[in-house]
């Protein structure tokens, strides 16, 4: 199986094209980091030039594979159209990957025995990023959107010997009072392991409505705050 996979929910985006071995096992064989706020212009030439130099054509892949977020608003628009349109004019299945989960299977090194991992990424804000995951990412427990209160409090209960906590690098300090953070600093090898798990058990997206996972607030919520702000003022 050959798979291309794409990262486009950060500041730093990645693509990689990977081939699987005899026993499964996805084994990269090209990657490319793509900048922040250039995806749209580098994505598409540095998939085209990792092809070529692999003597590949677009066609003799069998899969896509394209984290779906949370992250960047523009970034995720540009890698899952990017990935829907190949994957529509081709007709090849593709393989949704929680960033998240992503992280979560990257805490597998760091500490192999946690039954729950807690992955933490900046919203932006003020805000946080929060997805517990077990068996590696596989299954996903809860992703939510936390403020910095709601954040340590989830976390400061967890137990050494029933999770691990993982976080980028950006967000590493606010996490300083917390034992046993481990900071993410890569996650292709994870993005590929869990992709290539996606592929052997057929976890495939439907394309046609495939779209971003922007752990939004509801509506709801949204009108709970700028109506608690509203009320400061005349309570003052």
């Amino acid at each position: 199986m050959r798979l291309l996979a794409l990262d486009t929910a950060g500041t730093i985006g990645m693509a990689a094209l990977a081939q699987s071995d005899a026993d499964g096992t996805l084994a990269l064989l090209n990657s490319a980091s793509l900048p922040g706020r250039e995806f749209s212009t580098r994505l598409i030439p540095a998939v085209a030039e990792m092809l070529q130099e692999n003597h590949l054509a677009l066609a003799d892949l069998d899969a896509f594979a394209v984290v779906n977020g949370p992250g960047s608003f523009t970034g995720l628009r540009v890698g899952l159209s990017a990935v829907k349109g190949m994957a529509e004019a081709l007709d090849k299945p593709v393989l949704a990957l929680s960033r998240l989960a992503v992280m979560a299977a990257a805490a597998v090194e760091c500490s192999p025995e946690a039954r729950q991992v807690y992955s933490v990424m900046d919203a932006g804000r003020g805000e946080f990023y929060l997805g517990i995951h077990r068996h590696a990412g596989w299954e996903c427990v809860s992703e939510s959107l936390e403020t910095a209160a709601t954040l340590h409090a989830a976390l400061a209960g967890v137990s050494r010997n029933d999770g691990c906590i993982v976080a980028e690098k950006s967000v590493a300090t606010a996490l300083a009072e917390l034992e046993g953070v481990a900071v993410v600093t890569s996650t292709l090898e994870p993005m590929l392991t869990l992709a290539a798990r996606c592929w052997r058990e057929e976890r495939f997206a439907d394309v046609s409505t495939l779209d971003a996972n922007y752990l939004r607030r509801s509506d709801a919520e949204l009108f709970a705050r700028a109506h608690a702000h509203q009320l400061v003022p005349a309570l003052g």
